[in-house]
């Protein structure tokens, strides 16, 4: 699951530890792959880095996605889930570069929603690529917090939840 920062975006705190919190007495070891700020981009391209670096806070986001698989493998474990819940930093990306474009035609929010989308189920089939018996799941994109949150920016969150939505088996979470 991303990074995330909750109280209007002052205080950093991973949507991880919220599913950490709710899974504790089940002997369920949670783990977080997340990058404050980063797109489905640039995780697709630190998948198999040993360290992807720094996010836009400054915390170390550890191993990329695939390697951090691989390495579990390699010491006899495994992870059997992950859920994969990104998407915001793209959509909030997307609005900056094209606001003018998005603003005059509702039509092109079809064709980002997509892109998000492929971009988010080629993480998925990395995923599970790197280990066949993992499960992977897709979780909707989340409001954004209400410093980013724009009626531009919900359009486009519903349009690529929609997309989400119909590429997906299931879905854990609901707008």
């Amino acid at each position: 699951i991303t990074a995330g920062y909750t109280n209007k975006g002052k205080k950093y705190y991973p949507y991880s530890r919220y599913l950490e919190d709710q899974l504790s007495n089940n002997y369920v070891e949670v783990d977080y792959c997340g990058m404050c700020g980063w797109t489905t981009k640039n995780f697709l391209k630190s998948r198999n880095k040993i360290n992807q670096g720094r996010d836009y806070s400054g915390t170390d986001g550890g191993s990329g996605i695939v390697k951090r698989i691989q390495t579990r493998m390699n010491e006899n474990d495994e992870y059997h889930h992950i859920i994969i819940q990104l998407g915001i930093n793209d959509i909030l990306d997307v609005i900056q570069k094209n606001r003018k474009e998005l603003n005059q035609n509702n039509d092109v929010y079809l064709a980002y929603a997509e892109s998000i989308v492929n971009n988010i189920m080629e993480l998925h089939q990395h995923s599970r690529n790197a280990c066949p018996a993992l499960i992977t799941h897709a979780v909707t994109i989340p409001e954004p917090s209400e410093c980013k949150k724009t009626p531009l920016s919900e359009s486009m969150r519903l349009a690529t939840n929609d997309v989400l939505k119909k590429v997906c088996t299931f879905c854990y979470f609901e707008q």
